[in-house]
């Protein structure tokens, strides 16, 4: 299993992870689809990227078998008394999403991906 990137903030170290099990987990409580994962940053609302990097910080946790006590208002405070916070989850969730060559790419992945299920 990968391990978490640790985010320094507000002087703690705090495991971050955004794998399938957290993709999972927040896209059933956003109520997303792949078909929809796509456009997620636009015009997000910052309930949502809340939401985002609380599954990210309770998946890091899991993966470095640390306990999880944050709440999402632990995390908006985060982001209250460190104005980068957010842009480095959102780095960190992007990168851990799959990349593509082109659009067709996507929809081929998209099909194969909805066919398992």
């Amino acid at each position: 299993m990968k391990q978490a990137t640790i985010i320094t903030t507000n002087g703690q170290a705090l495991p971050f992870s955004f794998g399938m099990a957290a993709l999972s987990a927040f896209m059933d409580a956003e109520d997303l689809t792949l078909a929809t994962l796509g456009a997620l940053g636009e015009g997000m609302k910052l309930s949502t990227a809340i939401n985002l990097m609380w599954y990210g910080f309770s998946d890091g946790h899991r993966r470095e078998k640390l306990p999880f006590d944050l709440t999402r208002e632990d995390v908006a405070d985060l982001i209250d008394d460190d104005g980068e916070l957010l842009q480095k989850c959102m780095d960190i969730f992007a990168a851990s999403m799959p990349k593509y060559a082109n659009a067709d790419d996507e929809k081929k992945e998209t099909r194969r991906m909805k066919a398992r299920t």
